[in-house]
């Protein structure tokens, strides 16, 4: 089970997994670990947080309902962390049960004022976060990207 790889146990690695891709992200303990800015990652496919922003509300790899952008930003995070497999290792993969087309999609988290409602709340995200961004860095896109996470 993914979830016993979130950093708590520090004999297990850390384990990360974006749209069912699994990789360990142990090299980086100290942020994906406990009290890192980004432990609300580990041990968990989010892949939905990586295009939304929502990382508190979003914790899940259900991609049902993203807009373009949102989607851009999943597939943008994908190519990340396939890129740094050297930093990352790719470790495998998890099959999520189906999801029951009759659930409902998770609600969008930005207010009207076009804010991340998580942003306020979660002291893990730092504002100006939102669908392309990383974890709470600054907006992040497809053309923008971060290469020291």
């Amino acid at each position: 089970m993914l979830a016993k790889y979130d950093g708590s146990n520090p004999s297990l690695p850390i384990y990360l997994a974006i749209d069912g891709d699994v990789y360990d992200v142990s090299s980086n303990r100290r942020t994906y670990g406990p009290g890192g800015s980004y432990h609300l990652m580990a041990g968990i496919d989010a892949a939905r947080s990586f295009g939304t922003g929502c990382f508190r509300d979003h914790r899940t790899h259900d991609l049902r309902g993203l807009d373009e952008d949102e989607a851009k930003s999943v597939q943008h995070w994908k190519t990340f962390f396939k890129q740094k497999s050297d930093k990352y290792p790719f470790v495998g993969k998890v099959i999520h049960p189906p999801i029951d087309p009759k659930s409902p999609i998770p609600k969008h988290c930005k207010t009207q004022e076009g804010e991340n409602a998580n942003v306020q709340s979660d002291p893990h995200v730092r504002a100006g976060s939102g669908a392309g961004s990383h974890h709470g860095h600054e907006k992040q896109g497809p053309s923008n990207k971060r290469s020291d996470l």
